[in-house]
């Protein structure tokens, strides 16, 4: 986990096959897809850094990777923040 928070869901959901969604308090959320494992149930609570699952190819994937989401909701939808700007800063 990126963040600690509460795991909100485990489940399998199209496209994204096996996928963990922790939910952070003041609208912030995250988003872990295409796992070959999970090792978090829903209402647990994580730490930054600890395992919640194993990178996979569930889904659409057709290589084993990890789809990651910073998500902020807005009322009932949620929007994704872009992290290239984190990932490629200098």
């Amino acid at each position: 986990a990126m963040l600690s928070g509460r795991v909100h869901l485990v489940q399998a959901i199209s496209g994204y096959g096996l996928t963990v969604l922790l939910d952070h308090g003041r609208g912030w959320q995250t988003v872990y897809a295409h796992l070959q494992t999970a090792d978090v149930r829903p209402g647990e609570l994580v730490q930054a850094g600890e395992r919640i699952g194993r990178v996979g190819r569930s889904g659409s994937a057709s290589t084993d990777h990890l789809h990651v989401e910073l998500r902020r909701l807005q009322g009932r939808q949620a929007y994704a923040l872009d992290l290239a700007p984190l990932l490629l800063a200098p």
